[in-house]
């Protein structure tokens, strides 16, 4: 398999490099694979046994070479074209709703262009816990841009599947190395795309990836109706709640006798109650003195 994937992602460069020299060269030029050093039998050492048929891998093995976004300064006016943020990434989708805006030229477009199956990865944030998040681009996303504090991951597909991909972002042993490489006591945590290539990932065929995802699929989406059953409940608690204290503070909640008297007539009565069992003490002026000579 892992010679499978080396064959496989030079023969993906050389079809990329063909495309964009048929495409009149538009867009940044393609880059070569990197030639990332095999694991070694320390790291391997650290790392869980896999089950027969599984291997581990180096990230940057089964993705092109990572890109950095825009640089431009966006905003809310110019409404050309969309620029992806870090707010925008959000529960591994993309959540359009909050966009700003920047004109592009046709050459920026190429090199900022997304494609269905592409992961977008936060590199810079102030919490370490956000740095590596992702979000998979869908048919949906792909008339956006993406700005500069994401990265561009584009999986090869014919050795990985996008979504799996992506929940292996979301696992323990992934989250630790993102972690334990961009945590920083600058404030500024940042993990750059030769750390993100260094990444090790269990790999298995692609028929199982499939498979896994699935089931995956299947349990998240209980877990999602879960959710917003809970949701649902406890924004029926709350509302309940404010009912009750509006019928309590209308005298609502128990039968009201006809023949009580009016809370204002109950309070003046009290206050005037209150002040004859207790007099307020009569206080002593105090005599003016003169001037010192």
């Amino acid at each position: 398999m892992l010679q499978r994937i080396q064959t496989e992602r030079e023969q993906r460069y050389q079809q990329q490099l063909t495309d964009w020299e048929a495409n009149g060269k538009q867009g940044g030029k393609p880059k070569a694979p990197k030639t990332l050093p095999p694991l070694t039998a320390e790291e391997l050492a650290d790392l869980p046994e896999l089950p027969e048929g599984w291997i581990y891998s180096k990230l940057g093995a089964i993705i092109d070479e990572p890109t950095y976004g825009t640089a431009k300064k966006c905003d809310y006016e110019t409404m050309e074209i969309g620029v992806l943020r870090i707010p925008n990434v959000v529960s591994g989708k993309i959540d359009a709703s909050d966009l700003k805006y920047a004109q592009f030229s046709d050459a920026e477009i190429a090199s900022y262009k997304l494609n269905a199956g592409d992961i977008l990865l936060i590199r810079s944030n102030g919490s370490v816990s956000i740095v590596g998040r992702c979000a998979l681009v869908s048919n949906a996303d792909i008339e956006y841009l993406y700005a500069g504090y994401l990265i561009m991951l584009r999986p090869n597909q014919t050795v990985i599947v996008p979504a799996y991909l992506l929940n292996l972002f979301l696992s323990h042993s992934v989250r630790k190395q993102i972690e334990y490489k961009a945590k920083s006591t600058s404030g500024v945590n940042n993990i750059n795309s030769g750390e993100i290539q260094s990444l090790v990932i269990a790999v298995c065929g692609i028929e199982e990836q499939i498979q896994i995802q699935t089931e995956l699929d299947s349990k998240l989406s209980v877990c999602d109706q879960l959710d917003q059953t809970l949701t649902t409940a406890l924004q029926q608690a709350e509302a309940l709640r404010q009912s009750i204290l509006k019928k309590a503070f209308s005298g609502q909640l128990v039968p009201q006798d006809p023949n009580d008297e009016p809370a204002s007539v109950l309070l003046e009565r009290i206050q005037a109650e209150t002040a004859a069992l207790c007099p307020q003490p009569k206080r002593t002026p105090i005599k003016s003195r003169s001037p010192l000579c």
